[in-house]
């Protein structure tokens, strides 16, 4: 069993890391529904509204990926769907395409949650200790000695297979108001359902490790 050391981080340090996630739903939820209201409000159509709406989060992701220096692999592809999103919006005309492009990003991540199962270690696990540990050595240390914990790798495990169920689920839900909604009322419930599912995931894988580190 793996048991604290000066090693680990603290305790609250996960959730304090993970509350950093927050400025970035705004950037990438809350803040195209803003666009998008005030674009329609002045007369522009539905349908440019909705492109100018992905211009946050791709100008986010962007800019993660200069900040970072690194190709990290979840923002090159949300990157990649919004550029193709728009671009095949616009040529084809289809408010519905654009209005469930999140469908695709968020189902795409369900996916590549669920297929690092089958990897060594699951993509929670690298995560976490990005979140934790950062770029410092001694932390990273700590964190991977914990994979010798059964139950540590279980939990792992666990949070990854639960997090791309919901993000799979939050696809399908965005679908579904896409069809039975107007687009004004879905681009106001879609960064909703972004913050609420991401949150509660959030809360409740912090709660999980926490509970295993609890244990040894």
């Amino acid at each position: 069993m793996v048991h604290a050391t000066d090693h680990d981080p603290a305790p609250e340090s996960l959730g304090a890391r993970m509350a950093q996630v927050l400025p970035m739903l705004f950037l990438d939820a809350l803040l195209p529904a803003i666009l998008y209201g005030v674009l329609t409000h002045f007369g522009v159509p539905v349908l440019w509204a909705l492109v100018a709406g992905g211009a946050p989060p791709a100008l986010h992701c962007l800019a993660s990926l200069i900040v970072s220096r690194r190709l990290e692999p979840l923002a090159l592809l949300a990157l990649t769907f919004l550029g193709l999103s728009a671009a095949l919006t616009l040529i084809s005309g289809d408010v519905f395409f654009t209005l469930i492009k999140e469908s695709f990003i968020t189902g795409a991540i369900g996916l590549i949650f669920l297929g690092s199962l089958l990897a060594p270690r699951p993509l929670m696990f690298a995560i976490t200790r990005q979140f934790v540990a950062r770029d410092n050595p001694r932390k990273q240390d700590g964190w991977n000695g914990r994979w010798e914990n059964p139950a540590f790798r279980a939990t792992m495990r666990w949070t990854t297979a639960m997090w791309g169920i919901a993000y799979l689920i939050e696809a399908s839900a965005r679908v579904y108001l896409a069809l039975r909604l107007p687009p004004a009322k879905v681009v106001a419930l879609s960064p909703i359902l972004t913050i609420g599912v991401t949150v509660l995931l959030i809360h409740w894988t912090r709660r999980r490790i926490l509970q295993v580190r609890s244990q040894g």
